[in-house]
This record gives C-alpha cells, sequence and structure tokens, in this order.
C-alpha cells in the first residue's frame, strides 16, 4: 500500500446571489442578465485585486475563494460599502 501526502489548504469562500432573479427573468430575459454582467465584471475584478480567484458558476452565483481570511475580510468590507 502506498503512502500519499495529504495537502491542505484553508481558504476563505464569498459567495453572492441576486434577490429575485427568477422573478426577474420571468419579467425580462435580457435585463437582468446584462446588468448581472456588469456588476460580475466589477466584482471579479475587485476579488482579484485582492488576490482572489472567481470560479465559473451559472445563474446568478458568484462565488469567489481566497486564500487568506485576512483578504476576503478586506474584500467583503469593500464589496458591503459599495451595495
Amino acid at each position: 500500500m502506498s503512502t500519499q501526502e495529504v495537502k491542505r489548504k484553508l481558504a476563505a469562500i464569498l459567495s453572492g446571489a441576486i434577490k429575485d432573479y427568477s422573478r426577474h427573468m420571468d419579467e425580462d430575459r435580457v435585463a437582468p442578465i446584462l446588468t448581472f454582467n456588469i456588476y460580475k465584471e466589477g466584482f471579479s475584478n475587485l476579488v482579484q485585486h485582492h488576490y482572489g480567484r472567481m470560479p465559473d458558476a451559472p445563474g446568478d452565483h458568484a462565488p469567489a475563494e481566497f486564500a487568506s481570511v485576512v483578504l476576503y475580510d478586506l474584500t467583503s468590507e469593500i464589496i458591503s460599502a459599495i451595495l
């Protein structure tokens, strides 16, 4: 039996979603997507500026991963101030 080294990592995860996204999509199929993409681009730039990364996600989900809880804390404070 071989011994494998387990590499562990502690990361901070930030996740965002749009309130009432389904209702907005029922009313207008284009505007919510365009608006979300604009906000997601700005959110992505902010996350990358603080050394985070945003994996692809379906629909209105916008997850972000940070290798450091300190970087997550800074970014979440900035996002809260913007919203």
